[in-house]
């Protein structure tokens, strides 16, 4: 192993971080601030709000029955295996996806989860942080936005 220098480590970092900021803020498009973006990225780890995908040209029956069984455990969780399956004939190529693991099962279990419970302070507050205080204003003025 080759003993580098933290200025080193450094440089790489900024590098490879830059160039991914700047990719993800393409991707993103102008509307959207990065921050944001990591900030709901973790937000959503910490809680467990993911979705896990297994892709393959064949999903073996071991693992459909492991997709099912976590999709029922981890209520957060989504868990999918997709199989995409390729036919070729007389100068064709054909690919078939299939995705296993969203039963109606699973998405009652994942439908279940109760959403947020909005009432005025919480969501004025939100309101304020997200779109500032001229929001809030507008809202207030609709009849009934108290």
């Amino acid at each position: 192993m080759v003993p580098r220098s933290a200025a080193s480590v450094a440089a790489f970092e900024a590098s490879v971080l830059g160039r991914s900021a700047a990719t993800l803020g393409a991707f993103l498009g102008p509307d959207q601030d990065v921050g944001v973006f990591w900030s709901a990225v973790e937000k959503n780890l910490q809680i467990g709000r993911v979705r896990l995908l297994f892709v393959a040209d064949e999903i073996p029956a071991e693992l459909r029955r492991i997709v099912e069984f976590l999709n029922r455990q981890m209520v957060e969780t989504e868990v999918l295996a997709v199989e995409i399956r390729q036919f070729v004939g007389q100068d064709l190529r054909t690919l078939v996806p299939r995705v296993i693991g969203r039963t109606e099962g699973a998405v009652a279990i994942k439908e279940r989860r109760p959403g947020r419970q909005w009432d005025e302070a919480p969501y004025f507050a939100a309101l304020a942080e997200r779109k500032g205080e001229d929001a809030v204003a507008g809202a207030r003025a609709v009849p009934g936005g108290k």
